[in-house]
């Protein structure tokens, strides 16, 4: 079948009138869309261009929900805050109410301030938002990224305000019972048995009666003797813990060395040494009577001693060397195996435990398991002026003096909750309480602040981040997006174009009609 065949004038018309219909096409599509570059096929520089502008926006709009929830983090932690701060203030109204309390309202104030010092700790733990508490314990930390740039960010690291030792450090309160009491600080740990406990004294009493006094610390219980005057001495000198002319008052500061073994020695304190990469202290206890005996010690004796400080259960081999009783001692740590030494590199230590260490003295030739080097030429110790006191391991370089006392188990306490020992005749331990309370507004005041400095910031950078995605999208849609009233208006123009395209092929058909008419 041959082609159908137009006239010039027909396929003109045809021509115009399809394109026509295809810019009828695309601003049907324009309008259905929005869009007038809805792919780079349309326009490839316009196209790249909005798609980098609204891409940027996106991942802007994702910062802004982030920004957003760490503002609603920090006003969780800054809201926490404020609700411990009214408690602590509470706690510190309890306090002044102590300084003129009877003896009878006493009790009710320690009860008052014991159950609002537990709800401290309940409302800082319950103080979370989405799993993360930022007023709990260190240890957390709340970043916020600003934009893809790596410096863009703003960490938040967590605080403390619980009333433990790591936080505001606010320990339960007692009653003075009229008797004999000790304040004592919160702990996160302490090892009983091995290790040194601090306590200060808080009475009236400016003197103790003598016999046996005991005291809670943590779940435990400990004890000490107070002996009656000159009833244990050697060579008139008296080296006992306590005795009754013992002057005591309150607000003095004492140590005790724990052990399991009943003790009334006085122990002067060493922080050790580093020896052969360990770290050593050893430990001993005088006589019963409250010293080592002054008599000489002659070689093939044995003494005990203990060790403490160590990081580990073994020693390196090497010599070690120590100061007992005024003379210089020392033992040697061989390898595995080796006879010749006084302990050997598989040897185990307890901290703290001296009954497995009975070591005898001996001279250099003499030197093997179990024994010890005396630093002279007789291998023996000679005679002390009077008695020598033990000596007690304690890791901090303040203390001087610690005294014997008991507890019926070795174990390892932590979260020890210290105690305050609330009297209205303790005039010094309840203004020191008060005292303390201040200085814990204060902090709780500074961590206040840096939290609402932060809340503030990230709310700038969030208003900054709304505004400057509008501004992205606003840019992107400039590049993309149609205008309707101008794509309608061009609608009406190609369809009235579309009926006068049609009329004039109608009009360029005419001529071929009338050559019809002459076969008629």
């Amino acid at each position: 079948m041959s082609d159908v065949t137009l006239t010039s004038a027909v396929r003109s018309n045809l021509l115009a009138l399809q394109s026509t219909q295809g810019l009828v096409n695309r601003t049907q599509g324009r309008l259905s869309t929005g869009l007038k570059v809805g792919s780079a096929i349309d326009d490839p520089v316009a196209y790249f261009q909005s798609k980098a502008l609204s891409d940027r926006a996106s991942d802007f709009q994702g910062k802004k929900d982030n920004i957003d929830q760490g503002v609603s983090s920090l006003s969780t932690a800054l809201q926490g805050i404020s609700g411990v701060s009214t408690l602590v203030k509470q706690l510190k109204g309890l306090a002044l109410n102590a300084q003129s309390a009877s003896s009878a309202q006493i009790g009710s104030l320690v009860q008052q301030f014991n159950a609002l010092r537990s709800q401290l700790d309940n409302l800082a733990l319950d103080t979370q938002y989405q799993g993360q508490n930022l007023v709990a314990g260190a240890g957390q930390t709340l970043t916020v990224s600003f934009s893809n740039l790596t410096g863009s960010t703003l960490e938040v690291t967590s605080v403390d305000v619980r009333v433990g030792a790591t936080g505001l450090n606010i320990s339960k309160a007692v009653t003075s019972n009229g008797g004999f009491q000790l304040n004592f600080q919160d702990a996160s740990s302490v090892s009983l048995g091995e290790g040194v406990v601090r306590t200060t004294y808080a009475g009236t009493a400016v003197a103790l009666t003598s016999g046996l006094y005991t005291f809670s610390y943590g779940s435990a219980v400990m004890s000490f003797t107070v002996y009656s005057a000159g009833s244990l001495t050697e060579q008139g000198t008296d080296f006992q813990a306590f005795t009754t002319t013992t002057a005591v008052a309150n607000g003095d500061s004492f140590a005790f060395r724990v052990s399991t073994e009943a003790n009334g020695d006085t122990f002067d304190i060493t922080a050790g040494s580093v020896q052969n990469g360990n770290r050593l202290a050893i430990e001993y206890s005088g006589s019963a009577s409250g010293g080592i005996s002054a008599a000489a010690i002659a070689i093939g004796s044995t003494i005990t001693v203990g060790f403490n400080g160590l990081t580990g259960s073994g020693l390196a081999s090497g010599n070690y060397t120590f100061s007992y009783a005024g003379e210089t001692l020392s033992f040697t740590v061989g390898s595995a195996g080796n006879t010749g030494t006084t302990f050997t590199t598989t040897d185990t230590f307890t901290n703290g435990v001296s009954s497995a260490l009975s070591l005898t003295l001996g001279t250099a030739g003499g030197v093997g398991t179990g024994s010890l080097l005396v630093g002279n030429s007789t291998g023996s110790l000679t005679a002390a002026t009077g008695k020598v006191r033990g000596v007690a391991f304690a890791s901090g370089g303040d203390l001087t003096i610690a005294y014997g006392a008991q507890v019926s188990s070795r174990q390892t306490l932590t979260n020890v909750s210290g105690q305050y020992v609330l009297d209205s005749k303790l005039t010094g331990v309840v203004q020191g309480l008060v005292t303390k309370l201040d200085e814990n507004l204060q902090t709780l005041r500074a961590h206040a602040q840096n939290l609402g400095t932060n809340v503030a910031l990230l709310n700038t950078r969030l208003d900054f981040t709304k505004n400057y995605v509008d501004l992205l999208q606003s840019g992107s849609g400039k590049l993309t997006l149609a205008d309707l009233n101008e794509e309608g208006a061009n609608l009406l123009a190609l369809q009235t174009r579309q009926q006068l395209g049609i009329q004039a092929l109608s009009f360029a058909g005419q001529n071929e009609k009338s050559i019809l008419s002459l076969f008629r």
